[in-house]
């Protein structure tokens, strides 16, 4: 007999009280920023940031541009005398003074000492930024250039190129081209930044974020002055919801469910050797090696090391038996919080007739969907369901591909995609 599953009347949870947002002045927290190209990580590292109980790192802000706006608004208002290099010591400090004044009120809300900003298009501001904050810490954030190239190609696909357009309008016949040259000017302006400003920056490299991720935070940590790496920082940036606005961040990091280093050498699917000319690939390799990458090799794979040795990434579970009867369960058991947000979902794997998800049953949470009413339904085939387990294949990027679609609010991805986190 098929089972029978009850109806699950959903409690209308009560409205949260909102934060006390008492306006704050600009020294009641201490600055910082994360200092970036696209697609290199800013908002994966924010995340693991933001998860700290010592640091606000709220999604893109553009405070760069928000501070270049102001420094001309000041400057007129206070009816000062034109400044070609924005550096009026009394323009700085009103434009430090409200922006300052905006962040620390958004750490005290959250009993934070620490506020860090990501906007990856900060580094266009990034001189007046630091006059405006001298006293800040900047994280330069760099990423292999063809795996940010693949990132990039890959927004593209979902209707984004968020920060190559100008390169775009250079190299409309060349995508890679166009994504080549915006790593590369960005990339000089960086290590600039960084050779001009040593005491006050330190360098990431993403592949040693996601391969060592507590030998890396533990050193941002200890740049930023914070207190020392929790033992769960990683599981709750990963479990808890994000606070992020469309456009204000990578898509993809609301779905994210752990750390992977499966994206590391991605890049080396680009055609590049066909694509970019011998002098660009000279000049590639040039500023690659600024920032201690490997010098590309037309006859072999790209080297992602950056010095350091890149584990291999077990898999969560081997087929769909591996993952329903055992992991899916063990994971309800173990985060009944965040089994709790996951709705009645209706899953179709493979064109077989679709199931229901229930995620308060942590013994059986698939069954039969019956005349239960699911909040959405997912189509999806087995293979990509086990990779975005195993930390392969993302939610957004799936979708993108087609190889996921959903009838219903595609919001409620987010509470499964954090349930099927691991927690370990």
């Amino acid at each position: 007999m098929p089972i029978k599953l009850p109806f699950r009347r959903r409690a209308i949870a009560p409205p949260k009280t909102p934060k006390t947002f008492v306006p704050a002045d600009a020294s009641a927290a201490r600055p910082s920023f994360i200092m970036s190209c696209e697609r290199a990580g800013s908002t994966l590292l924010r995340l693991l940031l933001d998860a700290h109980p010592q640091i606000s790192c709220p999604d893109e802000l553009f405070l760069g541009r928000l501070a270049a706006h102001l420094y001309d608004v000041v400057e007129a208002t206070f009816q000062r005398p034109p400044n070609e290099d924005l550096a009026d010591p009394v323009v700085l400090a009103e434009v430090r003074r409200i922006i300052g004044g905006l962040m620390a009120t958004l750490a005290r809300a959250e009993g934070k000492p620490i506020w860090c900003e990501k906007s990856p298009a900060n580094w266009r501001n990034r001189g007046l930024l630091f006059r405006t904050f001298p006293d800040a810490r900047f994280i330069v954030l760099h990423r292999h250039p063809l795996d940010v190239a693949r990132s990039m190609l890959d927004a593209l696909r979902g209707g984004s190129f968020m920060g190559g357009q100008e390169y775009l309008q250079r190299s409309p016949d060349n995508l890679l081209l166009a994504c080549v040259e915006g790593w590369i000017e960005k990339t000089v302006a960086l290590v600039g930044f960084e050779n001009a400003h040593l005491d006050e920056t330190i360098r990431v490299h993403y592949e040693a974020l996601v391969a060592h991720p507590e030998e890396t935070l533990r050193a941002i940590l200890a740049f930023l002055g914070a207190s020392e790496l929790p033992d769960d920082l990683i599981e709750r940036a990963f479990a808890k919801p994000r606070r992020q606005r469309a456009g204000h961040g990578d898509e993809k990091a609301r779905y994210s469910t752990r750390l992977s280093v499966q994206s590391v050498g991605s890049g080396n699917s680009l055609r590049w050797r066909r694509l970019l000319e011998p002098e660009k690939i000279e000049r590639l390799n040039e500023v690659m090696g600024y920032v201690r990458y490997p010098a590309l090799d037309p006859d072999n794979p790209a080297d992602y090391s950056v010095g350091l040795a890149i584990p291999r990434q077990e898999a969560r579970v081997a087929d769909l038996h591996d993952l329903f009867e055992r992991y899916l369960p063990d994971q309800i058991a173990r985060r009944p919080e965040v089994a709790r947000e996951v709705p009645l979902l209706a899953l179709e794997i493979d064109g077989a007739d679709p199931l229901l998800l229930d995620a308060s049953n942590a013994d059986h949470p698939l069954g039969p969907l019956g005349a239960a009413q699911p909040a959405a339904r997912i189509k999806i085939d087995s293979t990509s369901l086990l990779d975005i387990v195993n930390g392969k294949l993302n939610v957004i990027s799936a979708q993108v591909l087609g190889k996921l679609r959903v009838q219903g609010p595609v919001a409620q991805l987010a509470p499964f995609a954090r349930l099927l986190a691991a927690t370990d």
